[in-house]
């Protein structure tokens, strides 16, 4: 009898210790599956945190270039009755100033996305279409300073530029739109979607370029 018990009880001993083990190796599981999962949403929380402001800047830089080129911005500037030669030809050289250093500014930013965004390539060519006709528009305005000319327009030159730039402008308008939907629905794509640890560092890795998150 105590032989007998002696042999149930190491049985016991020797069921209880492997399903402790058992146990013991699925918490472990559980832990790096949590710990696996902390990881994949600090991640994703980076990358939509790094999404944000990459839009929000593009946002920006476009506004401020679309801004100093605006069609009717300059036709305002320059229909001022109050001012004479010298402050129109200030004026210019300080827009036409503004112009290429925003445009300078948004392509430097929008160049960054060009390997891996093909919409690029026609937003930046809209946009170097409206910096062109927007100092042609001011050099128009610069050289028919006399206030008879600038009413009249009698050769139509300024009234067909002014068309040009309102047609571009709407062009870049539509392109940046379509642009900047795309880059939002990327951002979107981390929100709503599940992705792997592999597939989030390799979405951190193609985003190296743009600064370390």
């Amino acid at each position: 009898m105590t032989y007998a018990s002696t042999i149930i009880l190491g049985l016991l001993a020797l069921w209880q210790n492997q399903r402790f083990k058992e146990e013991n190796d699925k918490s472990q599981e559980r832990l790096e599956k949590i710990s696996n999962r902390t990881n994949e949403l600090q991640i994703i929380s980076q990358l939509i945190e790094h999404e944000n402001e990459r839009i929000n800047l593009l946002r920006k830089l476009f506004q401020e270039f679309f801004e100093v080129c605006s069609c009717s911005n300059i036709v305002a500037e320059y229909r001022d009755a109050s001012k004479n030669k010298a402050d129109n030809l200030s004026s210019s050289t300080r827009r036409a100033s503004q112009i290429r250093i925003s445009y300078q500014i948004l392509i430097q930013q929008l160049f960054m996305d060009k390997r891996k965004n093909t919409q690029v390539d026609s937003l930046v060519e809209y946009a170097g279409k409206l910096s062109t006709s927007a100092i042609g528009l001011i050099l128009s305005f610069t050289i028919e300073q006399e206030e008879s000319h600038l009413k009249n327009d009698e050769n139509g030159e300024i009234k067909r530029l002014t068309n040009k730039q309102l047609q571009i402008e709407e062009a870049l308008n539509k392109e940046f739109y379509i642009y900047i939907t795309a880059l939002e629905k990327e951002r979107n794509a981390l929100l709503f979607e599940d992705h792997s640890l592999k597939e989030l560092q390799e979405m951190y890795q193609q985003r190296e370029e743009y600064g370390k998150i």
